[in-house]
C-alpha cells in the first residue's frame, strides 16, 4: 500500500512539474496538426517505388512511396 501511494505522489508531482513544458518543437507539432504531402501515387507508374513495413495483424502498418525522376 505504501509503495502504491509513493508511486502515485511521484507521478502527480512529475505531471504537475511538467505542466507548461513543451517536449516537441513547434514545427513538429505544426506538421502533426496540419499534415502535408499526404496521398498516394499510382502503383502502375514505373517511376514509383512503394515500401510497406509493419504487422497488419495489430494494425501497425506504414506505407511509403517515392517517385524517381530519371533526369
Amino acid at each position: 500500500m505504501m509503495l502504491k501511494q509513493t508511486a502515485k505522489k511521484t507521478f502527480l508531482g512529475l505531471r504537475n512539474s511538467m505542466a507548461g513544458c513543451r517536449f516537441y518543437h513547434e514545427n513538429v507539432i505544426d506538421h502533426f496538426e496540419n499534415p502535408r504531402n499526404v496521398g498516394s501515387f499510382k502503383r502502375e507508374d514505373p517511376n514509383i517505388g512503394t515500401g510497406l513495413v509493419g504487422t497488419p495483424a495489430c494494425g501497425d502498418v506504414m506505407a511509403l512511396q517515392i517517385k524517381v525522376d530519371e533526369s
